[in-house]
């Protein structure tokens, strides 16, 4: 069942709930919106009526708020330290190593030892090994890897450096990949 009530702005007839009966006042979004524009505080932004009890939002200060020409009690006092224990201590100094210095690192898979040197700021590296092996034949083309024939891998001469595709390095290695994944165990005499 519903009640049919006037709307406030445009004077149409509108229907509504039971339960709206109370509190329908307008017959569409739109004269709502009309008669919001219409409200003081909405016309004259000064006034805020929903700022009355609120005194330092309307215009009232605090107490302890510093006024225009107050001078605070540290003024004058750079560098003063009442608790050092507590204050923030400078970070480590940001070392910048130059283009072309030279690296050695252990990888995490093998753990052994590879050069990388600093091609580019601010932190670019690149394996010593493709570098050398690009000095003297050019770059590599894509998916190829640098093999080091006496297996130092910190050997860089270029008698000592392949070039191969990633199938070819795995078949070279394979012998030594199945050592490490399961070593040679004496069999038991019975």
């Amino acid at each position: 069942m519903a009640l049919e009530k006037t709307c406030e702005i445009c004077g149409s007839l509108f229907s509504v709930r039971p339960y709206r009966a109370a509190t329908a006042r307008f017959c569409s979004g739109h004269c709502r919106g009309v008669f919001v524009g219409t409200l003081p505080h909405i016309k004259n932004p000064g006034h805020r009526p929903w700022l009355i009890g609120n005194k330092f939002a309307a215009g009232h200060r605090n107490a302890t708020t510093f006024k225009p020409g107050d001078r605070p009690w540290n003024a004058d006092m750079k560098g003063i330290h009442l608790s050092p224990e507590s204050e923030f201590k400078p970070g480590r100094q940001v070392i910048r190593l130059p283009i072309g210095t030279v690296r050695t690192r252990q990888r995490k898979r093998d753990n052994r030892p590879r050069a990388y040197i600093k091609v580019a700021e601010p932190n670019s590296w690149r394996l010593r090994a493709q570098m050398v092996w690009e000095a003297h034949h050019g770059p590599m083309k894509r998916g190829m890897v640098i093999h080091h024939h006496d297996r130092d891998t910190l050997n860089d001469d270029i008698a000592n450096l392949r070039c191969m595709t990633k199938a070819e390095h795995i078949t070279e290695h394979q012998q030594e990949l199945r050592e490490a994944r399961w070593p040679l165990r004496p069999i038991a005499s019975l």
